[in-house]
């Protein structure tokens, strides 16, 4: 099963993100640096900027820090898509695992992966997106994993249950470290370009990136499985703090 891994934004902080795999004996050479996303104008004008994000208009550029983050993760979406990993038969048995460069995975991660990556290749169907880290995350209980450390945690099938609209505390927020699978990209770039709030196409901005994924993964009527890891900062660590990228959005 190929796990190709990618993370990404400032190179100061991928270069500590490196320090601290490498600090846990974590093999860092298959890691892809896939460099983040600055919505500048011309970004904004791009053809392949309004491919991922169609829903894009003026008022968006008022928050230039959240689209490029919503912009960086579709773009990581569609570069798995394309992998030649991903082509062919296997693709649907293949995952990409994405991190954010403000992700500090514990000591437990690589056997608690194994498990997961092991438990989803042995469901009928496979999951397309595992969320390995949420803000309080909801479903229900396929399966509840022990570590050799002993850390327990549950693996939860997202249900499919809308939210209220304009709920701000989604359950399954966070996007700071997950499974993709190859077969899973395209369709959920597809159902990015699909989501509608209100009669608007999603914008990019509001809600946060983050929040319209946990609205998409939770959609009735999805064509494709999620699942997310209970509890929160269970196997790795979210440091979000007020960044560069927050401090481009309009005050």
């Amino acid at each position: 099963m190929w796990l190709g891994l990618f993370g990404w934004y400032t190179d100061l902080r991928y270069a500590d993100f490196l320090a601290h795999m490498t600090s846990l004996d974590v093999d860092v050479a298959p890691i892809r640096h896939h460099s983040g996303i600055v919505a500048t104008d011309e970004v904004l004008r791009s053809d392949w900027a309004k491919e991922l994000l169609p829903g894009m208009r003026s008022e968006s550029s008022h928050h230039r820090g959240d689209l490029g983050l919503a912009l960086a993760h579709l773009s990581a979406w569609r570069r798995v898509a394309e992998a030649q990993e991903c082509q062919g038969a296997l693709a649907r048995s293949r995952y990409a695992l994405i991190f954010e460069d403000d992700e500090r995975i514990k000591a437990s991660f690589p056997e608690a992966l194994a498990e997961v990556v092991q438990r989803a290749a042995a469901a009928t169907p496979p999951p397309d997106f595992i969320n390995l880290n949420v803000l309080r995350p909801r479903g229900r209980i396929p399966a509840r994993l022990n570590v050799s450390s002993g850390d327990v945690f549950d693996l939860l099938e997202v249900d499919q249950q809308p939210h209220p609209e304009g709920a701000a505390l989604r359950p399954n927020a966070w996007m700071s470290t997950y499974l993709v699978s190859c077969s899973g990209a395209p369709t959920l770039l597809e159902g990015v370009r699909q989501l509608r709030y209100g009669r608007a196409p999603y914008n990019g901005a509001v809600p946060v990136f983050d929040c319209s994924v946990s609205d998409l993964i939770a959609w009735p009527g999805k064509k494709f499985l999620a699942w997310v890891v209970s509890g929160t900062n269970a196997i790795s660590e979210h440091i979000e703090g007020r960044d560069t990228r927050k401090k481009m959005n309009a005050p």
